[in-house]
C-alpha cells in the first residue's frame, strides 16, 4: 500500500492513534506498541501518547513473534495481556471497553470477542483478544509458524466467548483494495452528516427530499412508517410502503 499500515490515514489520523486512542479510553494504563522495520518512518510520522515502543527485528516470524516483543515490555505486575491488531482502527471504542470488563469476571480464560460474519451469517471470531498472564509462557513455547492460534487453542487453556454487535472485530486492512473500500465507506458517510437531519419522538429521518435511500440490507424491516437500523458506521433508512 506503499506505506507501513500503522500510518494509514482514517479520520485524519493514523490507524495506530485510533487503536492506542481507544486502549487510552478504556482506561489501559501500560501500553506496548511492537514495530516492524518500518520503525523509523513510524516513529517520524506518530508520536506515541505514553506508550512504550519495541521493534520485532524479524516481523517475517508472525504474529507470535510480535506478542513476544511487546510481553518483553510488559509489567510484570500485569494480570492480563490485551493483545490489538494495528490494522483495526474502526473498532468501536466501547468494544474494548466490553472485552475489559467480560474478562474481569473471567480472569482465568483468554476472552474471545466474535460476532456475526455478513457473509454467511456464521459467529467469526476477531480482535482484539485477552490472554491472562498465567498463559504467558505459553506464547513463548508455541512454534512461531502456528503463531497465536496455538495458544488460543492449546488444551491447557480456557476460553470464554463474547458476542458483540461491532463487526469492524473481524475487519482488517491486508490489501489496497481493503483500504480503498475503507474510504468509499468514510465518503459515503460524510456525504450523510452533511444531510438535514429531521428529529421527532418516533425516529430521526435523513431528509432527502423525494429518495430516503441511502444504503440497503438485504431483507427487509418491518416498521412504519420508517425504519432505522445500523450498518456498520453508517445508518441506514428504509421506507416502508
Amino acid at each position: 500500500m506503499g506505506r507501513p499500515k500503522a500510518l494509514l490515514q482514517w479520520r485524519d489520523k493514523p490507524f495506530i492513534e485510533h487503536v492506542c486512542a481507544s486502549l487510552r479510553g478504556a482506561g489501559v494504563e501500560d501500553r506496548v506498541v511492537v514495530i516492524g522495520r518500518a520503525s523509523k518512518e513510524i516513529l517520524s510520522a506518530w508520536t506515541p501518547g505514553g506508550e512504550k515502543v519495541t521493534v520485532n527485528l524479524k516481523p517475517e516470524n508472525g504474529q507470535l513473534s510480535s506478542l513476544r516483543a511487546g510481553l518483553g515490555l510488559a509489567s510484570e505486575y500485569t494480570e492480563a495481556f490485551m493483545v490489538c491488531l494495528a490494522d483495526q482502527p474502526t473498532v468501536l471504542p466501547d468494544t474494548y471497553k466490553k472485552i475489559i470488563e467480560y474478562w474481569s469476571y473471567r480472569k482465568e480464560s483468554i476472552v474471545i470477542p466474535r460476532t456475526i460474519r455478513v457473509s454467511d451469517s456464521k459467529l467469526k471470531r476477531g480482535h482484539p483478544i485477552i490472554i491472562p498472564a498465567q498463559y504467558k509462557g505459553l506464547c513463548f513455547e508455541g512454534p512461531l509458524e502456528k503463531g497465536l492460534h496455538w495458544v488460543t487453542h492449546n488444551p491447557l487453556v480456557k476460553i470464554a466467548d463474547l458476542e458483540v454487535s461491532d463487526p469492524e472485530i473481524i475487519r482488517d486492512f491486508d490489501t489496497p483494495e481493503d483500504y480503498a473500500g475503507l474510504e468509499r465507506r468514510e465518503a459515503a458517510r460524510s456525504k450523510c452528516d452533511n444531510i438535514p437531519v429531521l428529529n421527532t419522538m418516533r425516529c430521526k429521518v435523513l431528509c432527502l427530499k423525494k429518495c430516503l435511500i441511502l444504503q440497503i440490507k438485504k431483507g427487509s424491516v418491518k416498521s412504519s412508517p420508517f425504519s432505522l437500523y445500523p450498518t456498520g458506521l453508517m445508518w441506514s433508512v428504509k421506507i416502508s410502503r
